[in-house]
């Protein structure tokens, strides 16, 4: 890659990272803000008083035509008591509605105003979904013009999962990210894990072949290969030489126990580390009895 192309990317991704961290706290905010609004919610229903029958003009009318009532004068002391209770009565009933009209305004205002950032979250994280991807593959790009020298377009890129046995993680990845670093080497393309699911990004042909890789590798298979004593000495030789070739070349693990040698890892991988294991007993003139010819 160019110095003036790895610019280029370093600071695309760079300005990509910087709107994504922006936007984060924005919403971290908006976040906060809606807990507040939703404790906010809940205690203004609780207060809510039930909802009174009849209408404020209704009301009204009523209480105003007892009042003018009472003004005339002409009647006796009961029924003026009378009049007076049901006064105080729709004075309250009156009251009531108020309260009930402003309790219900001010719910509607909180959840008004919740929709909003409630929306406005949403939006956030469609963005920043957005970015995360833009920033995937503008750092694909990136690494791909890297290793492979290959200059591609965004709409070069696919992107595909494939979920793994857990149990299977480790020796996907190898030791330090070892085995994830050759496959992207071998296949072009970026991979990323997140728990079971590794995620392959590249060209369409190359996702689809590091993939079926990985599919292999995470159906483990295991085969115990018994070895004369100078089949073990040629496996051991040069300080283990030859077993760490095979096991990294074929990504397999490879474990010595008595006179037998167990090889472990995907279906495919175990085979060509028995031919890879046959060829190199060869120069012995004897051959593994289980190895594929």
């Amino acid at each position: 890659m160019s110095e003036e192309s790895q610019k280029a990317h370093s600071s695309m991704t760079s300005s990509l990272r910087k709107q994504r961290e922006e936007l984060i706290v924005e919403r971290k905010s908006l976040i906060s803000e809606l807990k507040i609004y939703d404790s906010a919610f809940k205690s203004a229903v609780a207060s809510c008083p039930p909802k009174e029958s009849g209408n404020l003009e209704d009301l009204e009318e009523r209480i105003e035509t007892v009042e003018e009532e009472l003004e005339v004068g002409s009647r006796d002391a009961k029924e003026e008591r009378a009049l007076k209770r049901d006064l105080l009565k729709l004075k309250q009933s009156y009251d009531r509605v108020m309260q009930y009209i402003a309790a219900s305004r001010e719910i509607d205002i909180i959840r008004n105003r919740r929709s909003e950032k409630s929306k406005r979250v949403d939006e956030l994280s469609k963005k920043l979904d957005e970015l995360a991807e833009t920033v995937e593959i503008e750092e694909t790009l990136s690494r791909i013009e890297s290793s492979s020298g290959k200059k591609l377009s965004k709409s070069d890129i696919s992107k595909e999962e494939v979920k793994v046995p857990k149990e299977s993680i480790g020796r996907l990845v190898g030791k330090n990210g070892s085995n994830i670093q050759k496959l992207e080497k071998q296949f072009s393309v970026r991979i990323m894990t997140n728990e079971e699911v590794f995620t392959v990004l590249g060209e369409l042909a190359n996702v689809k072949r590091c993939i079926a890789e990985l599919t292999d590798m995470a159906n483990e298979k295991e085969v115990t290969i018994p070895l004369s004593t100078m089949q073990i000495r040629a496996l051991l030789a040069h300080d283990h030489s030859y077993r760490r070739s095979i096991e990294n070349s074929c990504r397999v693990f490879m474990t010595l126990k008595d006179a037998e040698v167990t090889i472990r890892g995907g279906q495919n991988a175990v085979k060509n580390a028995e031919r890879a294991l046959n060829d190199l007993m060869k120069s012995t003139g004897t051959s593994p009895s289980h190895a594929d010819p």
